[in-house]
């Protein structure tokens, strides 16, 4: 996933984690709260298609604690031609609507739709005008 968003987006894999000592390459053995400090002490967006990520990063508060901003797809992209395409697709979408918001603690859920969906987090304020 990293590599398709590169060309578009600054990236930096979990494996560049500076803890991580995993033997193989691209595998990533640091612990999730450290992850996510790492995340969000950088100002990153974590982009995932984990798909233990509902129960293992959100449930657990860990994301929430440390104030990341995620996106996660709702399904998985196989290699890395799929992910590429949809990257490029979304990409704008995710500029326009993350950038609304400050950075900070949401979990954006993205489907096959263009847009995501803020699922988890603070969600904007809608203010009506008053006549």
């Amino acid at each position: 996933m990293a590599d398709a968003l590169a060309p578009f987006w600054p990236v930096s894999h979990i494996m560049h984690h500076p803890m991580n000592t995993a033997p193989v390459f691209g595998h990533c053995n640091v612990e999730d709260p450290d992850v996510a400090r790492w995340v969000a002490n950088q100002r990153m967006v974590l982009v995932t298609i984990d798909s233990g990520f509902q129960t293992r990063w959100v449930k657990s508060g860990v994301l929430e604690r440390h104030g990341v901003e995620v996106i996660v797809f709702t399904k998985d992209l196989k290699g890395p031609r799929e992910q590429h395409e949809r990257i490029t697709k979304h990409l704008p979408h995710w500029v326009t609507d993350l950038g609304q918001y400050a950075y900070g603690y949401r979990v954006w859920e993205q489907s096959e739709r263009l847009h995501p969906v803020v699922r988890q987090g603070n969600k904007k304020k809608l203010c009506a005008a008053r006549a």
